[in-house]
């Protein structure tokens, strides 16, 4: 009782710092979306999608028994910063596909191209979406095939000598629109915001576990538990 209201103050706090956080997030993804919306104009569709063909032609030539399609998150924003989950695709896959793309509208035009391909050979996928735009395929893994479709940028690399393809390489033109810049190192700048809010957020809530645990009865916990079990049967 006596911690009550510093307990109360303290998950206000931290409520209050995740809705920031919250909010920062969401503007960064409203801006890489609208960054999308202008880099998309500038890629060589035909191009893209020639290649997305090449690459099913000599890695996609097996079929599977049944398809099926899991959805994952491979990395998150966290009180440490992006953090990135870059083992799970070792231990799915020894074949890599990697294309550079900052912006990640080349590589999910290619990535969605092949996973209607690998679903159509039947083949299992996991198929991995962007933390900030939930709707982008980020990378595509084929397990039972060994092979993995990557997407690497600046917050997200792999630690394989895989050759890279320059997502350049599908652009009209290479130049960068004022917009397009300003966007991104606005966006940038919005994730390291939210970064130091969950920081924050991480601090008041081992405070508020502090004062938790002091404020526990723990026998009370325990006899409510036994007796709650006894009711079972």
């Amino acid at each position: 009782v006596a911690k009550r209201n510093e307990i109360i103050k303290l998950t206000d706090k931290n409520k209050a710092l995740h809705k920031t956080a919250s909010a920062f997030l969401k503007s960064a993804g409203t801006l890489l979306k609208e960054n999308r919306s202008i880099v998309i104009k500038n890629i060589d569709t035909a191009r893209a999608e020639s290649y997305a063909n090449a690459l099913a032609k000599k890695f996609l030539k097996e079929r599977g028994s049944a398809e099926g399609e899991k959805i994952r998150f491979l990395s998150a924003v966290s009180p440490k910063g992006i953090v990135n989950f870059e083992e799970t695709v070792y231990n799915f896959c020894d074949k890599f596909v990697i294309i550079k793309d900052d912006t990640g509208v080349v590589s999910s035009l290619i990535f969605d191209n092949l996973r209607q391909k690998a679903l159509a050979q039947k083949l299992k996928i996991i198929t991995v979406k962007n933390p900030f735009l939930p709707n982008v395929t980020e990378h595509i893994l084929i397990p039972e095939l060994g092979v993995a479709f990557l997407r690497e940028s600046k917050y997200f690399g792999f630690k394989t000598d895989s050759r890279r393809i320059h997502a350049k390489r599908f652009m009209k033109s290479e130049e960068t629109s004022k917009k397009a810049k300003i966007n991104y190192k606005t966006a940038k700048m919005l994730i390291s915001f939210a970064v130091e809010t969950l920081k924050n957020a991480k601090s008041v809530h081992d405070e508020l576990e502090e004062n938790f645990i002091g404020a526990m009865d723990y026998q009370k916990i325990d006899d409510f538990t036994e007796r709650f079990c006894d009711s079972l049967f």
